[in-house]
């Protein structure tokens, strides 16, 4: 299993839209990470771009699970060493600690906690002195940060280190015949700026970005075409429209084999993707999360060979999917693998042209310990 960085900016923003009543309240809102679902929609369209022959067969390797991919989370990068964070397992919920309104506000943890085992008492009332905690969302060890900065500093400026805000603004529609509804409020993520926390460490990058995990088989044929779609990704971006400022990528870079052995005892296997389980794997997810995904066509005077005729303005709703969210709790060596579902409108069932959720997803070991 090997790891891609999308590497950022600061102050780079980003949108990734959730559902919602209608255009405008699903900009008024966005995702924290990048879906699965999300990055494999990127990468099938870039294709689309510039190797449009070539597309069904790469779709057919995530069908057939000759390929992998996690959603996009995030790391921070200090001087030349990155912290990975993965999403709070959902069970994590029912350890029995003093402090749950704090745990309950941690959505991520470092790696180095993942491997020594999920036990929020430790953290929270046990042995608080050795971990971080960052804008109460993100949780790591103290080590690591002082095997990354390699600094004597003695004023813990590593704990106001942030990794993304929230920010909301109003906009106004310019292109639009409709007489209501031209404003509207646009929530994106935008990746924060260390730079001045930087300047406690002599200066050295302290930087967060996104990353994600892919997994392949070795009948896999479509890797160069999967690392150049990535390449180009870069340059086209994601989560957003570049014309107004978001969805900036730096670089992709194409990091070191996450190699999840260091896991000792794991009791539980956890999912790092939106998943669509088949048929029989449903009743293997112990402790999850549903969320729904949805999405919309933008109109076009013609779609496909077929040609099938859509307003200038018309927007088709993309069939809904009920989806179980990243982070849930699986039981052990299950080999969960999910599968793709059809979401092409119904109007435009009899066009060549077919939209596609992916709902494959990758796990890996957890130990969870209750208290």
């Amino acid at each position: 299993m090997k790891s891609i960085i999308l590497k950022c900016k600061p102050n780079s923003r980003f949108h990734f839209g959730k559902i919602a009543l209608n255009e405008n309240m699903s900009l008024d809102e966005t995702s924290e990470i990048i879906h699965s679902d999300t990055l494999f929609s990127a990468i099938i369209n870039t294709v689309n771009r510039f190797n449009p022959n070539k597309v069904e067969s790469l779709i057919g390797d995530f069908e057939n699970g000759n390929i992998k991919i996690s959603s996009a989370f995030y790391c921070l990068q200090i001087a030349d060493k990155f912290i990975y964070f993965y999403p709070k397992p959902e069970a994590t919920s029912l350890s029995k600690v003093t402090e749950f309104k704090k745990l309950k506000k941690i959505k991520f943890v470092s790696q180095k906690i993942w491997e020594e085992g999920i036990e929020p008492k430790k953290w929270l009332v046990d042995e608080p002195q050795n971990y971080v905690v960052l804008q109460n969302k993100f949780i790591c060890k103290k080590e690591e940060f002082e095997v990354a900065l390699k600094s004597k500093n003695d004023k813990d400026e590593f704990h106001k280190i942030q990794i993304f805000n929230k920010t909301s603004a109003p906009k106004v529609k310019v292109h639009t015949t409709s007489e209501t509804d031209k404003m509207y409020n646009r929530t994106d993520i935008e990746i924060a700026d260390n730079s001045e926390i930087s300047k406690f460490y002599d200066g050295i990058t302290i930087q967060p970005h996104f990353y994600f995990l892919y997994q392949t088989k070795t009948e896999f044929e479509h890797e160069n075409l999967f690392i150049t779609a990535l390449e180009i990704l870069a340059q086209t971006g994601i989560g957003g429209e570049r014309s107004v400022g978001c969805g900036f990528i730096e670089e992709v870079v194409f990091a070191n084999e996450h190699n999840f052995s260091d896991v000792v005892n794991s009791n539980f296997d956890c999912s790092l993707s939106l998943c669509i389980p088949k048929d029989g794997e449903f009743d293997k997810f112990q402790y999850y999360s549903l969320t729904t995904r949805g999405g919309r066509v933008i109109g076009k005077n013609e779609i496909g060979k077929n040609k099938v005729e859509l307003k200038k303005d018309e927007n088709l709703k993309l069939k809904r999917v009920r989806m179980i969210q990243e982070a849930a709790i699986i039981t052990k060596n299950s080999n969960i693998a999910g599968k793709i579902e059809n979401i092409t409108p119904e109007k435009l069932k009899n066009s060549d042209l077919k939209y596609k959720r992916l709902g494959t997803t990758i796990t890996i070991p957890v130990k969870i310990v209750h208290t």
